[in-house]
């Protein structure tokens, strides 16, 4: 992760929430490991850099480190505190169990649909991503009355982009003699 994350100062849940507010819009370049973040007037918001083993996430001033390990568990870090956690739940990689102090978040991801919804203890709906086919334009949506709503939505964004990456690598393709 850049150094730079590291040494910037804590970021309160609701600083980084007000500068996120209700919707994103995410646009990846193949090849390319930073994902900027607009909104939906298509004002900059800040951008996501994916790297080996998380990301950084800037949004202005302010900003986070996403770490992964190789479990597909995850924890988002500014100024070295911890801001939420993660980690897969079940057997496979579309379950993602979600911790913040004494909240808990389950995300179901669809890596086929390319969408991932996550949702409060109470049942109410949190964040939605929604992707399109090839994967290189979403759209975030979270609940504004959360203040981890924000954090909720680039969390399962970067988890949806992580599995479809793992799927998508793990199927040969096979064109016949010729090509198509």
């Amino acid at each position: 992760m850049t150094p730079d994350s590291k040494n910037t100062p804590p970021l309160s849940l609701q600083d980084f929430h007000k500068s996120l507010p209700g919707s994103l819009l995410a646009r990846r370049t193949p090849g390319r490991p930073t994902i900027p973040f607009s909104r939906p007037s298509g004002e900059r918001a800040g951008e996501i850099v994916i790297q080996d083993s998380g990301a950084d996430i800037v949004l202005g001033d302010l900003s986070a480190t996403l770490e992964r390990d190789a479990r597909f568990r995850y924890r988002m870090l500014t100024g070295g505190k911890e801001l939420v956690s993660a980690a897969t739940s079940g057997r496979g990689l579309e379950r993602l169990s979600i911790h913040h102090a004494d909240q808990t978040y389950e995300a179901r991801i669809s890596p086929l649909r390319n969408t991932a919804v996550a949702h409060a203890d109470d049942g109410t709906e949190t964040a939605r991503v929604s992707g399109g086919l090839l994967g290189l334009k979403y759209q975030l949506d979270f609940d504004t009355e959360d203040p981890r709503g924000s954090l909720i939505a680039v969390l399962i964004l970067y988890h949806l982009l992580v599995v479809r990456s793992r799927a998508y690598r793990a199927i040969p393709i096979r064109l016949p003699p010729g090509g198509l």
